[in-house]
């Protein structure tokens, strides 16, 4: 190679010759049952400003699978509880805890155990009809790849693969392979087994204790080329 061949090489952006960041060890991580207390204006259903910024701020990164539990007492436990969920944009339960004050509740959270990245957030709302109930219900589009990470989760045999993978056993893959090799040669034609049965059928007939032998003249299929001379 020349040196201008090399000068020019080394011209290139230094960029495309450095590796980029390794990927995420996994798009899964734990997640863990949180609490937060609130605490409601005397008589009516009003959060204060910076609990309403903390729900909107827990709207962004609670998982879209959880459906919080609001733990209140009083006659307004149920206006208390729709008030949380228009902060969160997803359904609200509620348990009536005696011993809590009415203008007080405690917002539940129950995370599952491992939840993908993708889950995060309220997903996008749909469209509503004519009914006005439906203004408040929860949305049900979950957040792009949502959908495809459950589906991984679902199929999981241990749920602590999605955390670190593991090397997979010998011979694992044997059953995808023939499974691959099936799909394959879906469209090939059947092997027709009519000459089979038709032999074993001949067999049959001739007795019982009886073998058939193969006649000296019948023809058989050639296994090679013939010798020279015939």
């Amino acid at each position: 190679m020349r040196p201008y061949s090399i000068m020019l090489v080394c011209a290139l952006p230094m960029a495309a010759c450095v590796p980029g960041p390794p990927p995420p060890a996994s798009q899964y991580h734990t997640s863990a049952t949180t609490q937060l207390p609130l605490v409601f204006a005397p008589g009516t259903n009003e959060l204060s400003p910076p609990e309403k910024a903390e729900l909107q701020q827990l709207r962004q990164t609670l998982p879209i699978q959880v459906v919080p539990v609001l733990q209140t007492a009083g006659p307004l436990a149920a206006e208390h509880t729709r008030a949380v969920g228009r902060q969160l944009s997803r359904p609200v339960r509620y348990e009536t805890i005696p011993t809590i004050p009415p203008d007080q509740a405690l917002l539940i959270m129950p995370g599952p155990s491992i939840v993908a990245d993708s889950c995060h957030g309220p997903g996008v709302r749909q469209l509503g009809s004519i009914w006005p109930s439906n203004d408040d219900d929860a949305p049900v589009l979950l957040p792009p790849g949502c959908a495809t990470a459950l589906d991984i989760e679902v199929q999981t045999i241990q749920p602590s693969d999605l955390l670190r993978g593991r090397p997979l056993p010998p011979a694992a893959a044997t059953p995808f392979a023939a499974a691959i090799e099936r799909y394959y040669h879906r469209n090939d034609p059947a092997q027709s087994t009519g000459t089979q049965g038709a032999s074993q059928g001949s067999g049959d007939q001739s007795g019982s204790g009886s073998t058939t032998a193969t006649s000296v003249g019948a023809a058989s299929p050639l296994l090679g080329p013939l010798p020279a001379g015939q």
